[in-house]
């Protein structure tokens, strides 16, 4: 396999060295060696990363998440980190409202820096959004669909096992695009319900930036959706490009930090033993 190294942030260098979301060939959906991971970030000037493989609570045996789960905390334990990196044992766990106690003992076994909460799927029944062709869908096929969606991302925030959520507007990458467009009207209170629980519980929002380049346009969730969890009491906010190629790793930070700032917080909080810390913008 032949890596890129091409570096494709856009619009500046960030301030922010602190890349949270980051998935290895561990995870079904990459081929990204650890050992190239810690040296591309090294080569970013990046200082803190989380390896966040996905472990997934819908079809956990029969998609391997089993064993992915035990290949990515081995190949974390063995890692050679590179001098003034930190390397933060991560975990995207979807879907865990799926089965709670599963989910509890995953983390357990796991005894994780970060764990990253996430919604890809409604249930073993239904695929995950990203394979769903939404051509030809209605406007009020989609409404009762991200309802849906939206309830169950509130299920996994009262659950309240995670440190972060990820990625909350996941779907809207593949939506047709009139959808893309930051509209959340017809879904504001349930959303409003999601953020301010994040608040009240102390939990983080994750400003994901892969949504700049797979086809949303914006991070997800979009500033308006930052600034609102803002408004709504929640201070601690992490960032993560959602890597799965080495050329992604770090990607549009740069963006997430002008998001921050404008919002009024001058840090990205990261996690090391389950325990908040702050990494200062200034």
């Amino acid at each position: 396999m032949i890596y890129s190294y091409e570096y494709i942030v856009r619009g500046g260098t960030a301030v922010i060295t602190a890349d949270l979301h980051i998935h290895s060939a561990a995870s079904e959906d990459s081929e990204t060696p650890l050992s190239v991971i810690l040296d591309t970030a090294v080569s970013r000037g990046l200082q803190t990363v989380a390896v966040t493989d996905h472990v997934e609570l819908v079809n956990y045996r029969g998609g391997a998440y089993d064993t992915a789960a035990v290949e990515s905390r081995r190949m974390m334990a063995e890692a050679t980190v590179p001098k003034g990196l930190r390397l933060l044992r991560g975990i995207e766990l979807g879907e865990p409202c799926a089965n709670e106690a599963l989910a509890a003992s995953i983390l357990e076994e796991g005894q994780y820096d970060f764990v990253l909460a996430s919604q890809h799927r409604l249930s073993e029944e239904v695929e995950d959004y990203y394979f769903i062709d939404y051509s030809g869908w209605s406007d009020q096929a989609v409404i009762a669909e991200m309802e849906r969606y939206f309830t169950e991302v509130l299920k996994v925030v009262r659950w309240n096992g995670f440190d972060s959520l990820a990625h909350l507007t996941y779907p809207f990458r593949y939506l047709p695009p009139k959808w893309r467009e930051g509209d959340y009207r017809p879904w504001q209170s349930l959303i409003d319900d999601i953020l301010g629980t994040l608040a009240e519980n102390g939990k983080a929002l994750e400003i994901n930036t892969s949504g700049i380049r797979k086809g949303l346009g914006q991070t997800s969730p979009d500033e308006p959706l930052v600034q609102r969890f803002v408004l709504l009491g929640g201070s601690m906010i992490t960032v993560g490009s959602d890597a799965h190629r080495p050329n992604e790793i770090g990607a549009d930070l740069d963006a997430a930090e002008s998001m921050l700032r404008r919002a009024g917080i001058g840090y990205v909080t990261a996690f090391a033993h389950r325990q908040p810390f702050r990494l200062s913008l200034d």
